[in-house]
């Protein structure tokens, strides 16, 4: 009844590395922030001009949708499954 201790194996990192890592990561989410903000500004624009224009078929879904899909893409870049990336 008496169950096997089970080990853990850490890995080294030195501080130099975790600074890399972590500086990589908040440049990476910088990028993203930068991007979702020049989206949200192209939406607003796209919005004004179809407001302006009259208002009749909603075209700026289609330039909604492909920001949209963009900024997901990059999302799951940086935010994505990292617990494939220690297998490598």
């Amino acid at each position: 009844m008496c169950e096997t201790p089970h080990f853990v194996t850490l890995t080294v990192v030195s501080i130099e590395q975790r600074g890399e890592r972590r500086s990589e990561a908040v440049r990476a989410r910088r990028s993203f922030v930068r991007r979702a903000e020049g989206g949200g500004a192209l939406i607003v624009l796209c919005i004004a001009i179809w407001l302006i224009g009259g208002a009749g078929f909603f075209w700026p879904i289609w330039v909604i949708l492909v920001v949209v899909f963009r900024l997901g893409l990059r999302a799951r870049r940086i935010w994505g499954n990292t617990a494939y990336d220690d297998e490598d």
